[in-house]
């Protein structure tokens, strides 16, 4: 599966999923090698992102509003990354 964002920069996804505990999240799970803080500028502050499936010609799903990054947590044993977006909270 791939994740495209509104930078136009695409990155190879295992999952995406609504978070369970808390409503206005949403986890993705990548593989990318690079340092922590190089994938945390490529996802802190999206405006939208898109997640599609090469093999489906025509289907994707976009995400809107979820511009903060809540949480990055690297899994050294399985090459992957794990990001927590949220949509940020109104001020009140």
């Amino acid at each position: 599966m791939k994740l495209e964002t509104n930078g136009g920069k695409v990155f190879n996804i295992r999952t995406i999923c609504a978070g369970l505990r808390k409503k206005n999240t949403v986890l993705i799970e990548l593989v990318d090698e690079r340092p922590i803080p190089m994938i945390a500028a490529d996802f802190d502050g999206l405006d939208s992102f898109k997640t599609y499936d090469e093999a489906i010609e025509g289907v994707c799903e976009t995400y809107t509003g979820f511009k903060h990054l809540a949480g990055v947590q690297e899994n050294e044993d399985a090459g992957t990354v794990r990001l927590t977006l949220a949509i940020p909270k109104k001020a009140k």
